[in-house]
């Protein structure tokens, strides 16, 4: 994955999210909020961040299953930034130390393994450093197209 230098336009619509991972409904249902939250902010449909939200369910599914601390509740904060075409997300989570865009693929079967390739083919710019305790993630995801 190339990775750059391009941040987005500041002046773009923005918001700023905590989630809570306790269980996987709480995940969707804290989405859906976010989705619609957004969507108003940024002057968009809610299906245009089908695409976005696809991939964060998708990195907070994958922390909620996989992380292999002894913690009931991990909090993830997100940053949203509209700029054009395409939406910004900074990302920070306590989890384990994971990069989603250099993770070793699995085979997909009834367990799972569609994740990790549903994320790389959405986000663009994906960089992942880790600060401390902290997976710091930053990428784009273009708005998808709506009727």
């Amino acid at each position: 994955m190339q990775l750059s230098t391009r941040s987005p336009n500041q002046g773009s619509a923005r918001t700023e999210w905590t989630i809570r991972l306790k269980d996987v409904p709480s995940i969707t249902r804290q989405l859906h909020e976010l989705q619609t939250e957004f969507a108003d902010t940024a002057g968009l449909l809610d299906d245009a961040l089908d695409d976005l939200i696809l991939v964060l369910e998708e990195l907070l599914t994958n922390l909620y299953h996989h992380d292999r601390s002894t913690r009931t509740i991990i909090d993830v904060r997100l940053t949203l930034i509209r700029d054009g075409d395409e939406v910004w997300c900074d990302w920070l989570d306590s989890g384990d130390e994971f990069n989603p865009f250099l993770a070793e693929l699995i085979e997909p079967d009834e367990k799972g393994g569609v994740g990790l390739p549903l994320v790389r083919h959405f986000t663009t710019e994906g960089t992942h450093e880790r600060h401390g305790a902290f997976n710091h993630l930053s990428f784009c995801v273009a708005l998808a197209p709506t009727t």
